[in-house]
């Protein structure tokens, strides 16, 4: 039988053989050879990432059973000093009652998510609860007796902070070799994550609701006499909400454990990417080094700006000539078509005086008011501010006249196009009508994703005087969108959106809407 399987073996060779050129089959060997040759530092590149990329999964799996070990081994240390010592069992006794105290080895670590001034941000579980958490794992190497005893009442009173607006924090992990802050998780990140990303897309409903949802939470911490020191887009969290986005602030506290961290850091001599927070910092802090209310309510004005503009602030400009300006009196461009009062609402708080600045109190009643009475709103502000406009000396607000930015309009650029979000088979069909006509898009499985497209090119391209968009899954956040633009619309006259998924809150955008003069429509 194997002779048998042999010689049936050597017959197909002596067949492919005589089918195969043998001289063609060498020269597109060679051919292959030579094109290996050419190629030889990328293959030989990408083997080393594979490699290096294994190397590095097994250094981290290396690195978390040391962790856990660690963390088991100090556990096991505590239960046997406490049996042993009377006076260290109550001590130990008495921290605990601080906070939670979450063991090492009850956290597991995922991917890291962020990296701030003092720490590195894991997206994780809480294993013991089943619980995703975010875990700020803190650059320290070691504590004195001293900084220690600061850092367990500054996160005793973070822990016991509860609002809708602030960050909940549910414990600590403070063991030898690694401190990290148990925190919840928001699942869309910061706000200038979002807003680099464009993704997802707001509307001036959902701009001025997020504003009010910071102004809150740095007013409850206001109200508890706490200073966040360090207010910027990048320490505001998002997640969505039942009814819109719910936003958090967080990085609040903890002054001695960055001060110790940021010594470690430099003595250490180690070297973090991450954005910097001059940007951000109010001109008397600036100057003179002191927080405050007012500088903390001075940042929140530049937050707002970047809300409204989803820009960098004075993005490519170095530390020295931001500073200047700041201190001179200097301010970011803000775009011709911000709606005014959201305009008033970014100069008065970084107005250069402090005394001249708003409480955050004060804010939340300006935008409570402002929010429900604006009568000028769009999709997305036409001007997005490049670094050689955002920032020059005729957009100089100073201290004589705080409350009233010169805003200077600048020329759209042709090349940037408000939706990222595409939509080909829509656009085709919009394309398809004639100008000033009807728009029938019934029963195309349209989402809010899709709204900004119609507003954009069906609403202002084809000024379209029916628009119809029954049938379809579009709810409250879509309705939103189609409300702003029809605050200043002239061509429309009809619109109809039966049976999609409405609720009362987006029938009240629409009627707050057409109650503006501007609104021209008079069947829905």
């Amino acid at each position: 039988m194997e002779l048998s399987h042999n010689v049936a073996d050597l017959k197909l060779a002596l067949d492919i053989t005589s089918i195969f050129d043998q001289h063609q089959d060498m020269m597109d060997r060679q051919a292959d050879l030579d094109e290996i040759s050419t190629k030889l530092d990328d293959i030989a590149l990408s083997m080393a990432k594979q490699q290096q990329e294994l190397l590095n999964h097994k250094k981290e799996m290396k690195n978390e059973f040391k962790r856990r070990f660690d963390s088991f081994r100090f556990h096991l240390q505590q239960d046997v000093l406490k049996a042993q010592n009377r006076t260290e069992a109550k001590a130990i006794d008495e921290e605990s009652k601080l906070f939670l105290h979450i063991p090492g080895h009850d956290l597991e670590t995922e991917e890291l998510i962020g990296q701030g001034g003092f720490a590195d941000v894991y997206r994780g579980t809480w294993l013991s609860q089943h619980h995703r958490v975010a875990i700020k794992a803190i650059r320290i190497t070691h504590l004195t007796d001293d900084v220690r005893q600061d850092f367990l009442y500054e996160i005793s009173a973070m822990c016991k902070i509860r609002f809708d607006h602030v960050l909940n924090i549910f414990g600590a992990c403070i063991e030898p070799n690694y401190y990290a802050i148990v925190v919840e998780y928001m699942s869309l990140g910061s706000l200038f994550k979002v807003l680099q990303k464009k993704q997802p897309r707001f509307s001036w409903s959902d701009r001025w609701s997020i504003a009010l949802q910071m102004t809150k939470g740095v007013n409850y911490l206001h109200s508890m006499s706490i200073l966040h020191r360090d207010i910027k887009s990048l320490n505001f969290l998002m997640e969505n909400g039942v009814d819109g986005y719910l936003i958090k602030i967080c990085d609040f506290g903890l002054a001695k454990i960055r001060q110790e961290t940021s010594r470690q850091t430099i003595d250490s001599n180690q070297q973090r990417v991450s954005v910097g927070t001059l940007q951000w910092k109010a001109p008397e802090v600036l100057k003179f080094g002191k927080p405050s209310k007012a500088s903390d309510v001075y940042s929140l004005g530049i937050v707002f700006w970047e809300l409204a503009t989803e820009c960098v602030p004075y993005e490519e400009l170095d530390e020295a000539t931001i500073s200047q300006g700041v201190k001179a009196g200097e301010r970011l461009k803000i775009p011709y078509d911000v709606p005014p009062d959201y305009t008033s609402l970014i100069s008065n708080a970084w107005s250069q005086e402090p005394s001249e600045r708003p409480t955050s109190e004060q804010l939340i009643q300006q935008i409570m008011i402002a929010s429900t009475a604006a009568t000028e709103a769009i999709v997305m502000p036409k001007l997005l501010p490049t670094a050689f406009n955002q920032y020059d000396n005729s957009s100089i607000i100073t201290a004589k006249d705080p409350k009233k930015p010169e805003v200077i309009p600048v020329v759209d650029s042709p090349n940037k196009d408000p939706c990222i979000y595409s939509n080909p088979r829509l656009e085709a069909l919009i394309n398809e009508c004639q100008p000033c006509s009807d728009v029938r898009l019934n029963k195309q499985q349209l989402t809010d994703a899709d709204i900004e497209i119609i507003v954009q090119q069906a609403i202002i391209g084809k000024r379209c005087r029916s628009l119809s968009l029954a049938f379809n899954e579009i709810t409250s956040k879509g309705t939103s969108i189609l409300a702003d633009s029809l605050r200043s619309n002239t061509t429309l006259y009809e619109l109809w959106l039966s049976t999609n998924h409405v609720s009362d809150a987006g029938v009240g955008y629409l009627a707050q809407a057409l109650s503006t003069l501007q609104a021209q429509v008079c069947l829905i």
